[in-house]
């Protein structure tokens, strides 16, 4: 059924609200049978865009709760859920009060800051309940503004049953599930539709382990074994989706029949599978089961390594508070018996300086001889003719004034020099003509200007400084006191390099500008 929708869909690929409404329902209900979970999310992500160029807003609600279900559904990260939440359907204004893709976008978002620690996960009955959100209220705003309330009721409700169980909450989960049953065919095939039943299944497990004489063991157990032959029923196509939980519903009932190897086989069935496929939450969980059954056990130290990993795993889904729920339960194991072989330590890095730079090792591969610590010399030649095939030949053109102290010690000359100067002139126009001498001295070039930028004649010339005839310029400082505007210089070339650099600050390096 689902191959033969998409045939018909791609057949009329122009009609944006069929295609985009047909592809965000064919995962909700079909798809989820069909492929993994998390093959589907690029999908809707395609259909989101169909929604888009249809312009019909309920319709782009629909599909971006879609795949925010889907996205829990293939435990991504928690924390990165809720920002694309809050961020994404901002455009849509009051979709919080929307009633089909609305309820998604809640229910998933409020399971996200579950799964954080960010609501009243204490309290099974305000469970979805913070600062911002009222689970109550908005159950209650449900029932009396939807014309049929069960369907949205049933998918905000559903959401929480995973939550209320990964707290311990079982026996108001029993009840909420029970609750949701009678709901449940409005959710036809839904993942949801499984999802409750799973979820119910492993609450009475948890009951039936706790109280063996029960007076509806009889029942329980007989609802937990048909919800594992409808969940085989569904790995038909694929078993991607729903062979973890059938391990897990198998190793848990084994353990209420008193069934160890049968429950052991499964348990680590559960983690494999789920790790395998990347359903994080689904192998955090199958852990911490594991790791309680292992404490019953009385195997302390194994269930000590399964509840690190426990707790690692919901950490990297970004469940914090349910990590530091089973920190907290069981702190008493994960610290009070820790062995005595093991102790914290410290590392410190230290960076050992060979000597050697980026530079001197690209250029002297193979030549041992030359891989010495950088001198003074070498880094003011490389600074003077960067290009690789020169730089053998740069330590003999050191001239104009160039001493083997290094740029750094010429730097620090400068920085006395001009020190000196700014202390001793106070005409601006000789305090320029002064600079534009020790900044001549100290690079070795022959021509050197200073120029400035004024509010009425804009860039202007404020001084000339240079060393040979040949440059353009009488040997000497040549002052402007009244600037000589940029404009004025014949050299066009000259003129508009200057003009870059002042403009955008960028080195530009011409060769031979002089002969250009």
């Amino acid at each position: 059924m689902g191959a033969l929708a998409s045939r018909l869909v791609s057949i009329f690929p122009e009609d944006n609200y069929t295609v985009g409404r047909a592809q965000t329902l064919q995962p909700l209900f079909l798809g989820h049978l069909e492929a993994p979970i998390r093959d589907l999310i690029p999908g809707l992500e395609k259909a989101l865009g169909a929604t888009l160029s249809a312009g019909d807003r309920i319709l782009t609600l629909l599909n971006l709760g879609v795949n925010a279900h889907f996205k829990v559904m293939a435990s991504s990260d928690v924390a990165e859920l809720e920002a694309w939440i809050e961020e994404t359907p901002l455009d849509m204004k009051n979709w919080h009060r929307d009633l089909r893709g609305g309820v998604f976008l809640m229910a998933a978002r409020q399971y996200s800051r579950a799964l954080q620690g960010k609501t009243h996960v204490h309290d099974a009955s305000t469970i979805f309940t913070d600062h911002e959100h009222d689970s109550t209220a908005y159950v209650e705003y449900l029932e009396h503004t939807a014309s049929n309330p069960k369907r949205p009721k049933s998918i905000y409700l559903a959401m929480q049953m995973p939550v209320l169980t990964l707290y311990g909450h079982w026996s108001q989960a029993v009840e909420l599930g029970e609750l949701l049953l009678p709901m449940l065919s409005s959710l036809w095939c839904e993942r949801l539709n499984y999802s409750v039943r799973y979820y119910l299944s492993l609450c009475y497990t948890a009951t039936l382990r706790d109280e063996p004489q029960h007076a509806r063991k009889g029942e329980m157990m007989q609802f937990v074994q048909d919800t594992i032959k409808l969940l085989e029923t569904c790995c038909t196509v694929t078993d991607v989706n729903y062979r973890g939980w059938i391990h897990l519903l198998m190793a848990v009932l084994a353990e209420v029949q008193r069934d160890p190897p049968s429950a052991l086989q499964n348990y680590e069935a559960a983690m494999d599978h789920s790790e395998s496929n990347d359903f994080t939450l689904d192998e955090a969980f199958a852990h911490e089961l594991y790791a309680e059954w292992l404490v019953r056990k009385k195997a302390y130290r194994a269930a000590r390594h399964s509840l690190k990993d426990c707790v690692s795993t919901y950490r990297r889904l970004s469940a914090y508070g349910k990590a530091n729920y089973v920190a907290t339960k069981y702190e008493w194991l994960l610290h009070g018996g820790s062995s005595v072989t093991t102790m914290d330590v410290g590392v410190q890095t230290t960076i050992i300086d060979t000597g050697n730079t980026t530079f001197k090792l690209e250029q002297n591969e193979g030549q041992e001889h030359y891989l010495g610590a950088e001198s003074a010399v070498d880094r003011t030649s490389n600074w003077i003719v960067p290009e690789t095939g020169r730089r053998q030949e740069s330590a003999q053109d050191l001239t104009n004034g160039f001493s083997a102290v290094g740029l750094d010690m010429l730097d620090l000359s400068s920085i006395l020099e001009s020190s000196q100067v700014l202390s001793s002139e106070l005409k601006v126009d000789k305090l320029m003509a002064k600079m534009a001498s020790i900044i001549l001295e100290s690079t070795g070039g022959t021509l050197c200007g200073i120029i400035t930028e004024d509010s009425q004649i804009g860039w202007s010339i404020a001084c000339v400084a240079a060393n040979e005839p040949n440059s353009g310029f009488t040997a000497g400082v040549h002052s402007y006191p009244s600037g000589q505007p940029l404009d004025t210089v014949e050299d066009v070339l000259a003129r508009q390099v200057t003009l870059y650099t002042l403009r955008f600050r960028e080195t530009v390096f011409v060769q031979n500008l002089l002969e250009v």
